[in-house]
This record gives C-alpha cells, structure tokens and sequence, in this order.
C-alpha cells in the first residue's frame, strides 16, 4: 500500500520531470526570425512568395541575392552567401519578408523562408570570420576576362531604382556601373541581343560579369567609361 506521503513525493517528482522536459522542448525550437524594426527610408515592409529562377551573384563570384519567376530581385549580403544556397536552391518556392523598394522590383530582405522544408534565414550582421580578407581592388586581380553573349532577358536595379545590370537568356549576369547603364540604355532592353566584354567568374552557382565594354552582336564594342580606381588593369 502505497502511503500519502510517497504518493506526494511521486507526484512532485513527476511534475519536476514534466517541466524540465517541457523546458528543454522550448530550448529546442528555433527562434522566430525577426519580422519587425526600423524601416529603411523610401521602404515598407511587405511578404513575396515565388519560385527562385536563379541565384543573382557578383562578379566574384558570391551569391548576394535571388531572382524570382515574376522578376522580383531579392538582395541578401554576400556574407551570408553559404547560409542561403545551404537553405534556398533554383527552382524552390520562397516566402521573403523584406523591405520592397520604392525604385524597382527590388527586395532587401531580412528573411527568407523555403516554403517547402520549412527553413528560414534570417539576415545578421557579419562575424570576423565572414570579413573577406582582401579587399576587392585586390581580388580583382585575380579575375579573367570573359565574353557573354545573348538575349536581355531581366534588368537588374540597385536599391534606388538605377539600372546596374541585366539577366542574358543563358543566365549570365553582366553588371555596370549605374551611370555607365545611361551611356548603354538603348542596348539594356529585355529581348535585345548584346555582346558584352568584361571580368568576372564562373562558378557552381552560375556567371556574372563585369562588363568593360559593350554592343550589338556583330558591331564595334563600346567601352564602359572609369570601371573604378585601378580595377581590371593587367
């Protein structure tokens, strides 16, 4: 027979065990990526679904975005490059909650959702590990020159709305500066074929340029005026 005074200490004992698993439980559960904050000026926040055409990179090579199926450009710092090909690849569906700007169809965008797995990444502020150890006057060095050629199939904006590049319908990227992207705007038109001269890099993740000269298929190139203080020089 089983005396009250051992039943109370069961039942204290059972409710300590409840609460400790109940504690480790919520220790376990990820934490929700933040939603809210400050919003950047000219910006509101809003939620995008699609479907992740390709990753959008730089001419080093470091994934810093994605480009959805309805033309959406979503930034994402290239620090973070490993955490979002590791969470989102070509061909997912997306949930973004960002900042849409004012100035094109441009997402800066704190998280990104993989509507399928259920994983988010949520944007944080570069460690000592993420810092590049050269810097890019430096890493430009090592870039090869590069030819593209195709169809505009996608421009490509800056945060203010500027033209600074466009999507080929083989998904090479080629970038300019915005206002090089003036001296070009009869060539920067979707569907219009352009050949392109440039340094950049090829990699697992796609193609991306930076273009130094520019034209028509089959016409005399023309170059992309001041590519930057003592870039692309051999």
């Amino acid at each position: 027979m089983i005396h009250a005074h051992t039943r109370s200490r069961f039942s204290i004992f059972v409710q300590i065990v409840a609460m400790l698993l109940s504690f480790e439980y919520a220790m376990a559960q990820p934490s929700p990526p933040p939603t809210s904050g400050p919003l950047p000026p000219g910006q509101s926040i809003s939620v995008t679904e699609g479907t992740v055409v390709q990753y959008l990179m730089n001419h080093h090579g470091e994934v810093d975005g994605l480009l959805l199926n309805d033309g959406t450009q979503v930034h994402f710092p290239p620090h973070m490059a490993k955490d979002l090909v590791a969470v989102v690849k070509p061909n997912d569906s997306v949930s973004i909650q960002g900042y849409r700007s004012l100035g094109g169809p441009v997402m800066s965008a704190p998280v990104i959702t993989n509507t399928k797995t259920g994983q988010s990444i949520a944007e944080r502020e570069p460690t000592l590990l993420d810092r590049p150890i050269l810097p890019p006057s430096v890493k430009d060095l090592s870039l090869v020159e590069r030819h593209a050629e195709g169809t505009v199939r996608t421009l490509l904006y800056g945060p203010r709305g500027d033209v600074n590049g466009a999507v080929l319908d083989d998904h090479t990227i080629v970038h300019f500066p915005p206002h090089a992207a003036y001296q070009v705007a009869n060539l920067l038109q979707v569907g219009r074929s352009i050949s392109a001269i440039g340094y950049g890099t090829e990699n697992e993740y796609g193609r991306a340029i930076e273009v130094t000269a520019i034209g028509a298929p089959g016409t005399p190139m023309m170059p992309i005026n001041d590519p930057g203080p003592g870039r692309f020089t051999r």
